[in-house]
């Protein structure tokens, strides 16, 4: 079962980040609903509690929150400098939570 959660996570980031690139940004949205989700549980699944609600915190909703920050600014039109790396920072996170989801089904 870890292993298809894993690989339901996975394929969720990997077509996040290809529609991304072409500007589907619902459908983008729509991968981060079933891809944060899948990884929250896979990191409570095969991590002790504490680890996955630390990792999950850093690697899940700062970045989530990063996003949502940014997607208000940009409809303001104010500071969007600061909050234009979000997006970037939010995939890269993305990344570090799929290898720590892979190293707690690893061992």
């Amino acid at each position: 079962m870890d292993a298809a959660l894993y690989a339901t996570a996975l394929v969720a980031f990997t077509i996040a980040v290809v529609v991304h690139y072409f500007g589907r940004f619902r459908l983008t949205a729509a991968m981060g609903l079933i891809f944060w989700p899948a990884c929250g549980l896979l990191l409570f699944r095969t991590m002790n509690p504490i680890a996955a609600a630390i990792l999950f915190i850093l690697f899940g909703i700062a970045p989530a929150l990063f996003v949502l920050v940014h997607a208000i600014d940009c409809e303001r039109g104010r500071h969007n400098l600061p909050t234009f790396y979000s997006i970037p920072l939010a995939f890269l996170a993305g990344l570090a939570l799929l290898f720590c989801c892979a190293l707690g089904v690893a061992f």
